[in-house]
């Protein structure tokens, strides 16, 4: 409609598809990126996600969200404190559960596209 060629934002949203895939505990079995939407066949991983220790947990949160991550970081460097070792425990178990969440990986490929797209 308006003679403008947007094809490469097709591949903007491949890589941003494999990138989540490698963080999350979640499996992108199949894809289709058309002109104006995209289709992707996912599977939960969650044994994948529940097999990972803390530190994995850590690693794959911040290499996504490395600005977010600084509270992980500070609550992991003064795990020794009770109080830290119980937020530690908290926060990390709700970051295991985001990273094997299919609304939260759709939440981070829309956020990001539609960010770079406009």
């Amino acid at each position: 409609m308006s003679g403008r060629n947007f094809d490469h934002r097709k591949q903007w949203l491949v890589i941003r598809i494999k990138e989540l895939a490698a963080g999350f505990a979640i499996d992108v079995c199949a894809y289709a990126v058309m002109s104006n939407h995209y289709h992707l066949v996912l599977h939960v991983d969650l044994a994948d996600a529940k097999s990972w220790s803390d530190e994995e947990v850590i690693k794959r949160w911040t290499a996504l969200f490395p600005s977010n991550g600084k509270l992980i970081e500070t609550l992991y460097l003064n795990r020794k404190s009770k109080t830290a070792q119980k937020q530690l425990h908290k926060k990390i178990e709700e970051r295991r559960s985001r990273l094997s969440d299919i609304s939260w990986f759709m939440r981070c490929l829309n956020e990001s596209f539609a960010r770079r797209a406009n």
